[in-house]
């Protein structure tokens, strides 16, 4: 019997192990020495630890889609590459982990993520679908970026100036009581869904069609909300979404392949600038904000809430049913507690579920966002699968960086179903539907020739 080896498995799993191996040297000897005063302390730690922290890691490689036709797909990678790898690496550091309970954590945190991963098989659900011609869309977009904007300033007041790394936690310092206390409750929804969902979406059609204006548009929306907002995110957004039209357009195939290549490079780019600059600013950012910060957060949420009563979700949208012993969120309860103020400190949804109902709230976190992603992948069925990935490629953070009920409406996921069901459909071309076309047309000539 002949046995064939699935080499783009094989794939996933090296650069999967690539990858962790790569943070794991990088953990000690560039995240930890910088950044040990944020609690990214590092201990030694015996050889069985270690090999679990593989086992942990490695696990999801093995079902981990190679190509990505789903916006679900794109979804369970980022939270691979940004939750689970990072909580299997530093767990074991940043508390204390005598006993089996923090390894049982870790356990079930895999576990719940290798069923949603699976759960991508489920047949996509027959959703109604508005019909709006382009005309009526764009002019029911504009109105409401108009509105949120105008609601913003009124607010805010008109920015002088752009924040700078100087400037911009002074800056937020005066904006953040406004943005909570003083801007009516619709527009604290409003922005985050033009920031994280509708600017997104003018920027992609710009790219997708090679529109210069509609570039522009967006990308000048993003940068004036950063402004009014002083929130990073909105300007980082367009880095995001610029650098994966490329990754995406390029790719021939397999691109969750090419996404977990793509981590694994900056990654290593990272050390390697590092090596030649201990002082650059570029590998802090990249290795503990936007990778490793997720597995630690997550951690902490383990380790306060194993010692004191769950918040119960007291602080989502259920939360007029429920009672907390808590006057603050799970996010705030944390950053007081582990970072001495009031700082934000969201964790994945895994976490959020634990911090707020125990162990039964990470499974049922998980069961709400399988759900929401079937949802999510029926409401794109029949779109282009580039350009669906595109648009959802910035709500799928939220679902790696705070509870899976916030992610519904702050982390922009129903503003994207909605736009599932309603925006017209718009195709970004790529290497491989361009190949597809080419082997097309290159066997349509040669069946010509070979007719009588």
């Amino acid at each position: 019997m002949i046995v064939s080896v699935n080499v783009s498995r094989l794939k996933v799993i090296a650069f999967a192990a690539l990858y962790f191996g790569a943070l794991q040297w990088a953990y000690p000897n560039v995240v930890s020495p910088l950044f040990a005063y944020q609690g990214m302390t590092f201990r030694e730690l015996p050889m069985e630890i270690m090999v679990f922290q593989w086992v942990l890691a490695m696990l999801p490689s093995f079902i981990l889609p190679y190509d990505i036709t789903r916006p679900s797909h794109y979804q369970w990678w980022i939270l691979y590459l940004t939750v689970i790898v990072p909580v299997s690496l530093i767990a074991y550091h940043v508390v204390n982990y005598e006993g089996t309970q923090l390894s049982i954590y870790l356990m079930v945190t895999v576990a719940c993520f290798m069923l949603m991963v699976l759960s991508s098989h489920l047949p996509r659900l027959k959703l109604p679908k508005l019909k709006l011609s382009p005309q009526v869309f764009w002019l029911l977009l504009g109105l409401i970026t108009v509105f949120t904007y105008v609601g913003l300033i009124a607010t805010l007041g008109i920015p002088k100036s752009l924040p700078t790394t100087d400037t911009v936690y002074d800056l937020r310092s005066e904006t953040k009581p406004m943005l909570e206390n003083s801007l009516p409750a619709i527009f604290r929804y409003l922005y985050f869904w033009q920031g994280l969902v509708f600017n997104p979406y003018i920027l992609v059609t710009g790219l997708a069609k090679r529109n210069p204006f509609l570039i522009a548009l967006g990308i000048g929306l993003q940068i004036l909300m950063f402004a009014l907002t002083t929130l990073r995110v909105f300007f980082l957004n367009n880095l995001l979404l610029v650098g994966m039209f490329f990754l995406i357009a390029m790719a021939r195939r397999s691109f969750g392949l090419v996404l977990l290549k793509a981590f694994t490079g900056l990654v290593l780019a990272s050390i390697l600038w590092w090596s030649f600059d201990n002082y650059a600013i570029g590998p802090r950012v990249l290795l503990n904000r936007w990778i490793l910060m997720g597995g630690q957060l997550s951690t902490y949420y383990y380790d306060y809430y194993s010692e004191n009563p769950p918040d119960m979700l007291a602080h989502t949208i259920i939360g007029a049913v429920t009672k907390s012993p808590y006057s603050l969120p799970p996010n705030k309860v944390i950053g007081k507690t582990y970072f001495e103020d009031e700082t934000n400190a969201p964790a994945a949804i895994w976490a959020d579920g634990y911090g707020n109902l125990g162990w039964i709230g990470m499974i049922l976190a998980s069961i709400v966002a399988v759900v929401v992603m079937w949802i999510m992948d029926s409401a794109f069925a029949g779109r282009d699968t580039a350009f669906a990935v595109l648009i959802t490629t910035i709500g799928a953070n939220s679902f790696a960086s705070q509870g899976v009920l916030s992610s519904l409406l702050t982390g922009g996921i129903v503003p994207i179903l909605l736009l599932g069901l309603t925006s017209p459909d718009i195709r970004i071309r790529t290497r491989a539907n361009r190949r597809t076309r080419s082997e097309r047309q290159l066997a349509g000539t040669r069946l010509e020739e070979a007719a009588p």
